[in-house]
């Protein structure tokens, strides 16, 4: 509200008449005093001595005589409750009685007050009208939000937002606050940089204190609650996990040493019940892994061992354990249905194809557990390939004159023409003569000059030893 229309006709003549004038609008109560007493008053201004509303930052500087208690006394009413029309009235007093004096010194003064009235006084006023609101409306918002550990622990920081390190961490720890509440904090932390110290202590941080400790037992309660609800899953134990370094630190202040300690226990708990809850089911999954040719690597991947560490020693110990006796358990197993099925594979090359591209493959490709009992199986499938081999070969047996072998890929191929002479293709289609010599039913030597003599091997219907496998052709 502007108050000069009702001050400028009479102003001058009144204080001239050493009068008091009482602003009579019903929003203004300050009592602005005569000339002379404003005159006495404005000679104390210095432009040095400067006045802020509060420690937390405050850009706001006003020449300290505004601020005094004499000034309070003088007005009836103190500065930081002044309105932008008050401040813009007493200006105008100022301004009246500037000019009904002749003294140089007095009328600098009452320049210079005019000045910080009207700029800095009321510009504080005016932030302050804003301010105000701004803050009310946000306490209100802060306290319709669910309790909750963020939001305790904004409060316990807000009771300590009176000096400037306590508002900076009120301000860090406003970011932690969900949806409204982190808008109304953002909107109550830029509010508070107006406010007068002393407002702050009463409309903010002692509210504050008051609201955290009302809070505290609930949100303990809460937390303790959702602590026990943890899913016995490994999430939910690096969730724990993660709980009881996080809570000392990011909480502790807030949250109290008692209570802290009472949440740490409750998470402490409920941590070894998940973990013990884990490593039994781990145990059960174990005892139900396969039994075939993946049952080595089904064991290691329903043990969980990536996961083991996070368990306490005594419990991963406990898992390995189960693994251990899993595998000796289905490693008889297995071993008896393989040795059983080896037995059954007829003595023919398909056998020994079968045993060289899928069985030792197969075997040699299980995970380093099954380390200690690979050679057994690798030894059974051997030996197997060895009497298949055996009994292949003898079929075989004769003389390799009018048999054909070719690689798989057709690359290659001996043609063995009578006793001596032997067709050889090579992988880029030239075919050139040698000669072969066969030494009983094992080995055949093969010579086309000026290569040096290749060492074949007859396994069955195959000649290994060169540059690839050749097979027997079937003649047509």
């Amino acid at each position: 509200m502007n108050l000069r229309p009702a001050l400028c006709a009479t102003t001058v003549l009144v204080l001239a008449a050493g009068v008091f004038l009482f602003v009579t609008s019903a929003h203004a109560t300050v009592t602005i005093p005569d000339c002379t007493t404003l005159g006495r008053w404005v000679l104390k201004f210095d432009r040095n001595a400067l006045w802020q509303p509060n420690v937390i930052g405050s850009r706001t500087q006003i020449p300290s005589l505004l601020a005094s208690e004499e000034t309070t006394i003088l007005f009836k009413k103190p500065m930081v409750s002044w309105t932008e029309s008050e401040a813009k009235a007493i200006r105008d007093s100022v301004l009246a009685c500037r000019k009904a004096i002749k003294d140089k010194a007095e009328s600098s003064a009452y320049n210079a007050v005019q000045s910080a009235l009207i700029s800095r006084v009321a510009n504080f006023a005016n932030a302050l009208a804003q301010a105000r609101p701004k803050t009310a409306t946000a306490l209100e918002t802060l306290k319709t939000q669910p309790a909750s550990l963020p939001l305790l622990r904004f409060h316990v920081a807000l009771a300590e937002a009176v000096t400037l390190n306590g508002y900076n961490q009120a301000q860090r720890v406003a970011g932690g606050l969900p949806g409204p509440a982190a808008a109304a904090a953002r909107n109550l932390m830029t509010a508070m940089r107006e406010l007068p110290q002393d407002e702050i202590v009463q409309t903010v941080a002692k509210p504050a204190a008051a609201t955290a400790e009302a809070m505290r037992a609930g949100v303990v309660q809460g937390l303790i609650a959702d602590v026990k609800k943890t899913p016995a899953t490994s999430d939910g134990l690096a969730m724990l996990g993660q709980m009881a370094q996080v809570l000392p630190r990011d909480y502790g202040a807030a949250l109290g040493a008692e209570a802290l300690k009472t949440v740490q226990q409750a998470v402490a708990e409920r941590r070894e019940g998940v973990a013990d809850e884990i490593a039994t089911v781990l145990v059960t999954q174990i005892g139900q892994s396969s039994q075939g040719m993946d049952a080595f690597a089904d064991i290691d991947r329903r043990a969980n061992l990536a996961f083991l560490p996070q368990l306490p020693a005594p419990l991963a110990d406990k898992v390995l354990a189960a693994a251990n006796a899993r595998r000796e358990v289905v490693t008889e197993k297995l071993l008896k249905d393989m040795t059983a099925k080896f037995g059954a594979l007829p003595a023919t090359d398909e056998s020994i194809q079968a045993i060289d591209r899928e069985v030792l493959p197969g075997i040699r490709a299980w995970p380093a557990s099954a380390n200690a009992v690979r050679p057994r199986f690798e030894a059974a499938a051997t030996e197997r390939r060895k009497t298949i081999l055996e009994a292949v070969t003898r079929a075989e047996r004769g003389s390799l004159r009018g048999r054909t072998y070719a690689s798989a890929s057709g690359e290659m191929k001996m043609e063995f023409v009578d006793r001596t002479r032997v067709f050889i293709t090579g992988p880029g289609g030239q075919t050139i003569a040698g000669t072969y010599e066969e030494e009983g039913d094992s080995r055949v030597l093969v010579t086309a000059a000026p290569n040096p003599t290749m060492v074949l091997t007859r396994e069955g219907k195959r000649l290994v030893g060169g540059p690839m496998p050749l097979r027997r052709l079937e003649a047509k």
